[in-house]
């Protein structure tokens, strides 16, 4: 029987300049036979403030990071 098992990864930054940006938020689901079955989400407290267009595009909050986050 053939398994198949798929690990997707995201990530959420400041901004789009990899320059400057930094991460501010990673995932991860594993997918096994189509099913999820492990997943990760964790938010990153970079310690500077979103700007608008970034929450907009992402949904996530400088509260949220700040209350959620983990240090950098």
């Amino acid at each position: 029987m053939l398994i198949i098992k798929v690990i997707y990864f995201d990530t959420e930054t400041t901004g789009l300049d990899c320059r400057d940006c930094k991460i501010i938020e990673l995932a991860m689901l594993t997918v096994v036979d189509g099913k999820i079955v492990e997943g990760y989400d964790e938010f990153v407290d970079v310690g500077q403030a979103l700007s608008p267009k970034v929450m907009e595009l992402t949904g996530i909050t400088n509260d949220m990071l700040r209350n959620e986050g983990i240090d950098e």
